[in-house]
């Protein structure tokens, strides 16, 4: 059974129909094992990281401050419940899709050093970045779309903090990306469009002085998507490390030929929390490049949870992912009159000299003041080829 982390509105709502003071751990307790035994250190530490975020919103009391989970202890009381809802009632905070971005950014203001998933300050920073990405995405889109037909064709997009210009020029985007304080500092990074690869004009600024992270999507002619990325771990030492262990491998039905045509993969993650402070890991993306033909779907997740995982400072969290494999078409039938099967089979066969294999996974990093994607790619070709395809 899958851990229990009991949201803000659930944590609430325990306080009150509840007086008095109670310990985190039999506060845990009493949230948890009604829905799961055997209450486990990751679902406390969740808790009281609530805990703390609603004291610091005068929701809660607390004792011995600063003790272990069976000394320190939080109480709420009916006027500070009453006086806490009483301010959300002028405003009506419940969708924040239909807030301008000047009424979110006053919410972010005056909620500084609150972000804790579903809190209000939280809610208000994704919806301003969502935005951001989208008009972002929307823009760029804009450039892929528009044929070049050997000129170049100028885009601009701005807001309040920086500024994005595209430049398209024959397989080139040439993406400049500046500050608007006057400054003048400015970087020019090119987009090869053939490979996806991204590169520095020579002797301009490392763009992530400016953006934190910088990721393009190329699609090449036969559909094939390349995914690049620049900044995150490579400027910065402190982001947790995603480390892929070695694979398991399991084979269930071998064709005539030799080649695997179902099986499985359970790939070990281990997510390292480099820094000195607590992190939560959520949203955690993942994708599987096999050779043509051949299909999957994830069949286990042994990290993601509803509202993210905790990893505490200097820690690590690990977990498996496990794929399922066939090849496509399989489903309706081995044999010579499934058209669909032996297609796919064929184009597998043909493509195994040049194949790759290729495991990603992107994860979503929060602290109390920052948030950022990192990612991480692992060919897994040289190991798992021999393993599909049985040299006959």
């Amino acid at each position: 059974m899958e851990l229990v982390y009991p949201n803000k509105k659930q944590i609430m709502e325990f306080f009150r129909a509840r007086s008095g003071f109670m310990k985190v751990h039999r506060i845990a307790e009493l949230l948890v094992t009604p829905i799961r035994p055997n209450l486990q250190n990751e679902e406390i530490e969740h808790i009281k990281g609530f805990l703390h975020h609603l004291k610091a919103e005068g929701f809660l009391l607390i004792e011995n401050e600063g003790q272990d989970i069976y000394h320190e202890g939080f109480s709420s009381t009916p006027d500070r419940v009453a006086k806490y809802f009483a301010q959300f009632e002028v405003q009506d905070y419940s969708d924040l899709t239909k807030r301008t971005d000047e009424e979110l950014r006053e919410i972010v203001r005056r909620n500084d050093n609150s972000n804790v998933p579903g809190s209000l300050y939280n809610r208000a920073s994704q919806e301003l970045e969502l935005r951001h990405r989208d008009r972002v995405e929307s823009f760029m889109r804009s450039q892929a779309e528009t044929p070049a037909r050997g000129k170049t064709v100028k885009s601009r997009y701005k807001n309040e903090n920086i500024f994005i210009e595209s430049r398209s020029q024959g397989h080139d985007e040439h993406l400049l990306i500046g500050k608007r304080d006057g400054s003048g500092d400015k970087a020019h990074v090119i987009v090869d469009k053939e490979n996806g690869s991204l590169r520095l004009e020579d002797g301009r600024s490392e763009p992530t002085d400016i953006v934190p992270h910088i990721e393009t999507t190329v699609t090449l002619p036969g559909g094939k998507k390349i995914v690049s990325t620049r900044g995150a771990m490579e400027v910065r030492s402190d982001l947790p490390k995603i480390e892929i262990e070695k694979v398991g491998f399991s084979k269930i039905v071998t064709t005539r030929e030799g080649l695997a045509e179902s099986f499985t993969l359970m790939i070990p993650v281990i997510i390292k929390n480099l820094s000195s402070r607590k992190i939560l890991v959520r949203d955690i993306r993942l994708s599987l490049e096999l050779p043509e033909g051949y299909q999957s779907h994830i069949f286990h997740d042994g990290i993601n949870a509803p509202d993210g995982r905790y990893i505490n400072a200097e820690e690590f969290l690990p977990g498996k992912f496990g794929f399922a494999t066939n090849i496509k078409g399989r489903e309706k039938g081995v044999n010579e009159q499934n058209a669909e099967y032996m297609t796919n089979k064929d184009k597998i066969l043909a493509a195994l000299g040049t194949a790759k294999i290729v495991f990603r996974i992107s994860v979503e990093i929060v602290t109390l003041g920052d948030k950022i994607s990192i990612e991480e790619a692992a060919d897994l070709t040289a190991e798992l080829l021999p393993q599909i395809k049985i040299g006959k």
